[in-house]
């Protein structure tokens, strides 16, 4: 009867942490289609926030560029 309790217990964690991961899944799935790219959107707000995640786009690109023109120090 002892031994039950030991493997209870060390099955609750990895059952425990495949649950939040299914779980976590779930809403993102469920975040992805409520996104900005649905079709509830107005085409003006449509564009509104492709040309947002176009300027993060354009300033994560010239940061990488910048990066890789500096030589490296190792």
């Amino acid at each position: 009867m002892e031994q039950l309790g030991y493997i209870i217990a060390g099955l609750a964690c990895p059952v425990g942490m495949g649950l939040m991961m299914w779980m976590m899944m779930r809403g993102g799935h469920k975040d992805r289609s409520q996104g900005t790219s649905g079709d509830h959107l107005t085409p003006e707000e449509k564009l509104a926030v492709l040309q947002e995640r176009q300027k993060r786009l354009d300033a994560e690109i010239r940061e990488l560029a910048e990066s890789e023109a500096q030589p490296s120090r190792n």
